[in-house]
């Protein structure tokens, strides 16, 4: 069995059009700096 932290690690991401970094909410999320949408998701960056 995985540990708390395991489960709930944070992972972020970065917005391609202003390089802000926010946490990954999942898809159709709106970068909180600039308005981009919809964000990448960690899956989008490597390709899972």
């Amino acid at each position: 069995m995985g540990s708390k932290k395991e489960r709930d690690e944070i992972r972020f991401v970065k917005c391609p059009e202003c390089n802000y970094e926010q946490a990954d909410m999942g898809r159709g999320v709106q970068c909180e700096e600039c308005g981009y949408g919809p964000m990448p998701t960690e899956g989008d960056e490597h390709g899972d």
